[in-house]
């Protein structure tokens, strides 16, 4: 992790996070009560940096 809050620290700040791939999300999202799903990770802006996980569902009408 970077950001300014993290500057002068002596060692490594570890973070732990789930992270969960696309299809994990699609699963989720019907197992809780959407009709529809969709996630996707949008590429990298650049080089070596991460892309963007977008994930989107319907309820039922």
């Amino acid at each position: 992790m970077g950001g300014k809050w993290l500057e002068g620290r002596e060692s490594e700040l570890v973070v732990y996070r789930w992270q969960y791939g696309p299809e994990q999300w699609v699963d989720i999202l019907k197992r809780h009560g959407f009709s529809t799903a969709h996630a996707e990770v949008l590429p990298q802006p650049e080089p070596g940096t991460l892309g963007t996980l977008l994930a989107s569902g319907r309820v039922p009408d």
